[in-house]
C-alpha cells in the first residue's frame, strides 16, 4: 500500500470516529432535551395548574411569607433593624407606662403605698473597715435587701427580652436566610405546641427560685428563636408592596406581640426574686393563658373552631385578671404593669384579627397564591439540582473540542450543562411567580 493510500486510509476511519462521536453527542442532547422537556412541562402545568382544594400554602404559616419578603428586599436589612429595634423600645415604653398610669391613678387614685427605699446614711460604719475611704459609697450601697432583689429583677427582666429578641435575628439571619421549605414550618409548629409546656415550667421553677427559668423563659417565650416579633414590625415599617391596612394590622400585632412577650417576662422574673408572691390569686391567669397555647395549632385547619375556643378562654382570662388586678397592684406596682400590660397585649391581638376579617379577605387570597408560587418554585429548584447531578454523569469521549461545541467535563469527556438550559425557563418562572 502506497503511502498515499494509507493516509487516505486512516483519514476515512477518523472521518467516520468522527461521525460517531458526532452522532453520540446529538444523540445524548436530544435525550437532554426529552427529559427537560418532559420535567418543565409537568412543573410548568403544575405552576398553572387551578388550586385545588388542599393548597400548598394551607400548610404554610404567616411568618413564612414575611421571611421571604425580608429575605428578598433589595433595602439594607442590618440597617433597617435600627427602625425595628426604636420601635420595640418606643412601644415598651409607652405600653408600660400607660399601664402605670391607667392603673395607679385611673383604677386606684394614686393612693397605693409600697415598700420605700430606706436611706442609708453616707456616713460609713464604724464597725466597718474602710481603709480605702470609699466602702459602702456605691449606688447599690444605699438600697436595702428589698430594693436589691427588685434592681436584680429589672436587670434579668432586660436581659431575657434582649436574648429573646437577639435570639429571633440571629436565627432569621442564619438559619431562616433561604427559601422556607416543609422542613422548616414543621420545626415552627413544633415551637408553637411547645410553648404552653415550656412556659408552665419556668414559671414553676420561678416560684422555686431556680434561676433555670430564664433561658427557659427566653426560648418558649420567643419560640425557639423563630424570628416571629422581629417580622412583624419589620413587614408593617418596610414592606412597601402591601396596603397600608395590612401593615397596620403588622404593626398591631408586632407590639402586641412584644408587650405580651415582656409582660409574662416581667411577670417571671419578679416571681423569682420575690417581688411578686405566688398566692393562688396571682396564679390564677395562668392557666387560661396557657391553655389557649393547647389549641394553636388548630388554626391552621380549624380556623373559626380555633377563634372560637380562644375567644372563650380569653373570657375566662380578662375575667380573672379584673378579679385580680388589685390583688396585684397592691403587692407590687410592677404586678399592676405587668398584668395590665398582658391585657392590652390581648387587646391588640384581637384588635388586629377583627380587621384583618372585615377589611383583608381578598389581601389573605393574595398572599396564599404568593406562598403557593413559592413553594412551586423552591420544588423546581430542588428538583433540578437532582436531575443535574444525574447529567454530570453522562460524559461522551472525545479528545477535540471545537468551537461552540459542548462543554468539556473535568474528567475529560463532553457533558452538556443542564444549568444552562433550564436558566431562561427558571427566570421566567421567577417573574410569574
Amino acid at each position: 500500500m502506497t503511502p498515499d493510500n494509507h493516509n487516505q486510509v486512516k483519514t476515512t476511519q477518523l472521518a467516520d470516529q468522527g461521525d460517531d462521536v458526532e452522532n453520540n453527542t446529538i444523540t445524548k442532547a436530544k435525550v437532554d432535551e426529552d427529559v427537560e422537556d418532559n420535567y418543565f412541562g409537568s412543573e410548568m402545568n403544575e405552576m398553572f395548574r387551578p388550586a385545588r382544594k388542599s393548597r400548598i400554602s394551607e400548610r404554610t404559616s404567616s411568618i413564612a411569607i414575611r421571611i421571604n419578603l425580608a429575605n428578598n428586599s433589595t433595602d439594607g436589612i442590618e440597617q433597617n433593624l435600627w427602625g425595628v429595634a426604636a420601635t420595640i423600645f418606643t412601644a415598651l415604653l409607652f405600653v408600660h407606662g400607660m399601664s402605670y398610669v391607667i392603673v395607679e391613678y385611673g383604677f386606684f387614685g394614686g393612693m397605693s403605698e409600697y415598700p420605700k427605699m430606706d436611706v442609708v446614711s453616707s456616713e460609713y460604719s464604724s464597725s466597718e473597715k474602710n481603709d480605702l475611704g470609699m466602702s459602702g459609697k456605691g449606688p447599690a450601697a444605699r438600697f436595702t435587701e428589698y430594693q436589691a432583689q427588685l434592681f436584680l429583677g429589672f436587670v434579668m427582666y432586660a436581659t431575657v427580652v434582649l436574648t429573646g429578641l437577639g435570639l429571633e435575628y440571629f436565627v432569621w439571619r442564619s438559619v431562616l436566610n433561604d427559601v422556607w421549605d416543609e422542613g422548616k414550618e414543621n420545626v415552627w409548629r413544633v415551637a408553637q405546641f411547645l410553648f404552653p409546656i415550656l412556659v408552665g415550667t419556668s414559671v414553676g421553677l420561678s416560684i422555686e427560685g431556680n434561676f433555670l427559668c430564664l433561658p427557659l423563659l427566653a426560648l418558649s417565650m420567643w419560640k425557639l428563636g423563630f424570628p416571629e416579633t422581629l417580622m412583624l414590625i419589620y413587614s408593617a415599617l418596610y414592606n412597601k408592596d402591601n396596603s397600608f391596612v395590612q401593615r397596620l394590622i403588622d404593626m398591631i400585632r408586632g407590639v402586641g406581640t412584644i408587650v405580651h412577650h415582656s409582660s409574662s417576662t416581667l411577670f417571671v422574673t419578679m416571681l423569682l426574686f420575690q417581688i411578686l408572691v405566688p398566692t393562688p390569686k396571682l396564679l390564677s391567669i395562668i392557666p387560661p393563658l396557657l391553655m389557649q397555647h393547647w389549641f394553636v395549632l388548630l388554626k391552621y385547619n380549624y380556623h373559626w373552631l380555633y377563634v372560637c375556643i380562644a375567644t372563650i378562654l380569653e373570657v375566662w382570662f380578662e375575667w380573672e385578671t379584673f378579679s385580680n388586678l388589685e390583688a396585684y397592684h397592691e403587692v407590687h406596682w410592677i404586678g399592676g404593669i405587668a398584668l395590665f400590660s398582658l391585657l392590652i397585649a390581648h387587646w391588640a391581638y384581637f384588635g388586629a384579627g377583627i380587621i384583618g376579617i372585615t377589611c383583608l379577605r381578598d389581601k389573605d387570597d393574595l398572599m396564599t397564591e404568593k406562598m403557593d408560587n413559592v413553594y412551586r418554585l423552591h420544588a423546581m429548584q430542588s428538583k433540578r439540582c437532582l436531575v443535574d447531578d444525574e447529567f454530570l454523569s453522562l460524559n461522551v469521549n472525545d479528545d477535540v473540542q471545537t468551537e461552540g461545541s459542548p462543554e468539556k467535563s473535568s474528567a475529560g469527556g463532553t457533558r452538556f450543562s443542564f444549568r444552562r438550559y433550564s436558566a431562561p425557563i427558571l427566570i421566567g418562572v421567577t417573574c410569574v411567580g
